[in-house]
């Protein structure tokens, strides 16, 4: 079982791709470690990373919550709801609302990372 994976509703823009490397590195993570998944089911994991709301409903249907928020599954494990890296994307770069979505994504990826130090 992994320590957590990142789950997409589908596969990541080039662009996308390069945020979610740069969040991977920026975690002192490998892609190995904390994959991208975008098929459902998920794969067995402590923490769930949800990019996006439309993830949220693809990998659990019968939860809700905002970015940001931490939720229990009934499997016992956990998900963090954040943003996915192309809702981030379609604001312009340098633009206050994409500043502040990248802010409170990478505030709520400390979460995690505080859960597992590395």
């Amino acid at each position: 079982m992994r320590d957590f994976v990142f789950l997409h509703h589908r596969v990541l823009s080039q662009k996308g791709n390069e945020m979610m490397a740069k969040i991977i590195v920026a975690m002192k993570c490998e892609a190995g470690e904390s994959p991208i998944v975008i098929h459902s089911p998920a794969p067995p994991a402590k923490v769930y990373v949800v990019l996006g709301s439309l993830a949220l409903k693809m990998f659990f249907p019968e939860a809700s919550g905002t970015p940001g928020q931490w939720i229990s599954l009934p499997n016992g494990s956990e998900a963090l709801i954040t943003y996915s890296p192309e809702y981030i994307l379609r604001f312009q770069d340098g633009a206050p609302a994409q500043v502040d979505a990248k802010r409170k994504m990478w505030a709520s990826l400390k979460g995690v990372m505080s859960r597992f130090s590395r």
